[in-house]
């Protein structure tokens, strides 16, 4: 999913979230966000959960811009 992981970097920069953060506030492993921003994809779990951290629709996060 290249769209989410540029979408993900895009957000957390924006918002000025560390990877680290990102991961408590959803939940998951630090690597695993680092994986994310690498292009893998996530759960859908984990969709919803970005979803609500960062207040945007799932489609913000996958879709290509």
């Amino acid at each position: 999913m290249v769209g989410f992981s540029q979408n993900l970097a895009i957000l957390m920069k924006e918002r000025g979230i560390s990877s680290y953060k990102l991961a408590k506030g959803v939940g998951v492993h630090v690597s695993t966000v680092t994986n994310w921003l690498n292009g893998s994809s996530p759960k859908v779990d984990s969709l919803q959960h970005l979803s609500r951290y960062f207040k945007v629709s799932v489609d913000k996060l996958i879709k290509d811009k």
